[in-house]
């Protein structure tokens, strides 16, 4: 896949998800421009989705970015969880968010994850100990991306709670008894 996509030596922020405005985008190109000014490290944004990626590859341009960045079109299952594991760290822009299945999906891939503060992420994300947990500011988000990237122990550290934490609270067999439980209390 590194072949496929044309990653070298670089380090992966992986997104997985609609390109929409209500999805953050534009809220991470500029994180990400900032990053790239900030740190000396090599970094790519592997945007994995569908939408309106014209939109997205002028704001890119604009930004100076266009370069690294590596956009893919919607992906088999499998495949995509070849891709999680190509990443560093897992981000999730989202202004307006209820669940965030890739989030639990980034977490079983053992990766760290940054994300803004709404919606339902926080019953997620728990901030210092799943990731990191950002208000809406591209400054903010280029900093806990950045600290990730230059903290490469803690990304792994952070990682493996995250997997062990979605194995245990996740699992097809505690959901399915949780997911039994709520009909036999609508039932009663």
């Amino acid at each position: 896949l590194k072949k496929l996509y044309n990653l070298k030596d670089e380090h992966v922020i992986l997104y997985v998800g609609r390109i929409e405005p209500r999805k953050g985008i534009n809220l991470l190109l500029e994180a990400f421009s900032i990053l790239n000014r900030k740190t000396k490290r090599k970094c790519r944004l592997l945007i994995v989705g569908k939408g309106n990626k014209n939109r997205l590859w002028r704001t890119a341009q604009k930004l100076k970015i266009k370069n690294k960045i590596t956009l893919i079109d919607e992906v088999r299952f499998d495949t995509l969880r070849k891709i999680y594991c190509l990443s560093q760290v897992f981000v999730m822009p989202s202004l307006l968010e209820g669940f965030g299945l890739t989030l639990l999906e980034a977490m079983a891939a053992g990766k760290p994850i940054v994300a803004l503060r709404v919606g339902g992420i926080p019953e997620i994300v728990k901030d210092g100990i799943n990731g990191k947990l950002v208000d809406g500011d591209p400054t903010e988000l280029a900093s806990a991306l950045k600290f990730f990237i230059e903290n490469p122990r803690m990304a792994r550290k952070i990682g493996e709670r995250n997997r062990w934490y979605v194995a245990k609270n996740f699992g097809w067999e505690k959901t399915a008894r949780k997911t039994l439980n709520v009909y036999r209390e609508v039932l009663n």
